[in-house]
């Protein structure tokens, strides 16, 4: 027989008082007597079902082969650590939990160098690595990183990109490290997070796009921060992993030339694409070709098992761009209808030619805070897909068929004595939301259906 408990909660206070005989019936007796009701508790709960990817290193111990080390992993992205090759940075994350750190995700970030992929157009690059190991350390924290013991967990080669994702196995280990052997032209400047990814990969993203999507979704921009700092401070659930992908004068040819290279080295879910402006420049591309690269780049980002978010082209002053948008944006409305997959992105044309003060004296591309906004409209888009993977609970529904009644009774019995009830089923089954389910559930799923008879 279990005792009679006085439960002090948000909604009620109760007196429990259960008697479990498994005999032939489930449970002969249960007595439940409300003693103090305050107000009605909540019958439904909304739970964002999408997977996370906590931020873990922020302002974690910092050391590196130079001093700077904790401008890497503060909340300002304006700051980098700065250092010479070979040089190194490293993370004692000893003190983050180590189920947080099983499994991570290290990113790092070099926004001196504007293009995402400077080998397009061989552009210039500033201080970006080249060659490095990403290697892991089981030494106990301390004031200095270990001398000896580092494992190299992934090495890179001739690396184009201004931006990279690695995934890691980090069981055993205490420590984490990027080493840089080689940099462009020599020094290094860099930030570096790491993501919690026990739920996997689903909350990374990388933005592709133009000179403009590089503007809109840089990391050291400011106004209200980057686009994960945006998103976590209206969801503190998420920080997402959000890397830019813009290079300028590109278009969109250029995408199907290069989007398997990107897919390859981006573990994340979600990938923008966000073209238009050079390809409706003078309408150089035209508008059904750039549907049939746009296409393209579609179909290979669903053949590889990710999502695409696809934008409208923005309005610009410039008649030359904005006289063409509106036979290219007619397309992206024709990429939407014909790929129900793909979420739509940001309506940039709307948003600038709405807000024409947000875009610069060149006429074409935005202002600092045409560029912020852009930084929040990617954030929107962003939040709005963690809002679509949202379920709504019904407290007491344990089977989920939209009543509560004796049937859900039956069954909240059933697991208390076997067990087998789980995911959503066991959450419904949470009466007093305390995280277990056990018979003090059943004593408010019980006075809920006295209630209504």
């Amino acid at each position: 027989m279990l005792k009679t408990k006085k439960l002090v909660g948000v909604a009620m206070t109760l007196v429990a008082t259960l008697t479990l005989s498994l005999s032939s019936s489930l449970f002969s007796t249960l007595e439940v007597k409300a003693v103090d009701q305050v107000t009605s508790s909540e019958t439904t709960v909304v739970e964002d079902t999408h997977s996370n990817m906590p931020l873990i290193s922020r302002s974690v111990p910092a050391f590196s082969s130079t001093s700077g080390a904790s401008n890497a992993n503060d909340n300002n992205y304006g700051t980098t650590w700065y250092g010479t090759a070979p040089g190194w940075l490293a993370y004692d994350l000893s003190n983050v939990p180590v189920e947080q750190r099983e499994k991570i995700v290290l990113s790092w970030y070099n926004s001196d160098t504007y293009d995402y992929d400077s080998s397009i157009l061989n552009t210039s690059s500033y201080h970006k690595p080249k060659s490095y190991t990403i290697e892991g350390n089981s030494a106990s924290g301390g004031n200095s990183a270990p001398a000896s013991g580092w494992v190299v967990l992934q090495t890179v080669t001739n690396n184009n990109y201004h931006s990279r994702e690695h995934v890691l196995d980090f069981s055993g280990y205490n420590w984490i490290r990027i080493n840089i052997t080689d940099s462009i032209p020599g020094s290094i400047s860099i930030n570096m997070d790491i993501h919690n990814a026990k739920q996997g990969t689903d909350d990374a993203w990388i933005i592709l796009g133009d000179s403009i999507t590089a503007g809109g979704t840089a990391l050291n921009g400011n106004g209200k921060g980057t686009i994960a700092q945006i998103v976590n401070s209206y969801n503190p659930n998420h920080y997402p992993l959000v890397e830019c992908g813009g290079t300028g004068s590109i278009l969109s040819r250029h995408l199907v030339q290069n989007i398997k290279s990107y897919l390859s080295i981006f573990p994340g879910k979600y990938v923008g694409v966000a073209f238009g402006t050079n390809d409706s420049w003078g309408n150089q591309t035209g508008a059904d070709n750039y549907y049939n690269n746009i296409e393209y780049a579609v179909k290979e980002i669903l053949a590889a098992g990710k999502v695409p978010i696809v934008s409208k082209i923005p309005w610009a002053r410039l008649n030359n761009v904005s006289d063409n948008v509106p036979a290219y944006n007619a397309k992206v409305e024709a990429i939407y209808s014909a790929y129900p997959q793909v979420i739509k992105g940001p309506d940039f044309w709307t948003i600038f030619k709405e807000n024409q003060t947000l875009i610069s004296g060149d006429n074409v591309h935005p202002s600092t805070e045409g560029y912020n906004r852009m930084r929040e409209a990617w954030a929107e888009t962003i939040l709005n897909v963690y809002k679509n993977s949202t379920v709504v609970i019904k407290k007491g529904d344990v089977n989920n068929d939209g009543k509560v009644n004796a049937i859900d009774l039956a069954i909240l019995k059933k697991h208390l004595l076997s067990g087998g009830l789980t995911g959503d089923a066991l959450k419904a089954s949470d009466m007093n939301n305390d995280s277990v389910v056990n018979a003090i559930d059943l004593a408010l799923l019980k006075k809920i259906l006295l209630s209504q008879a």
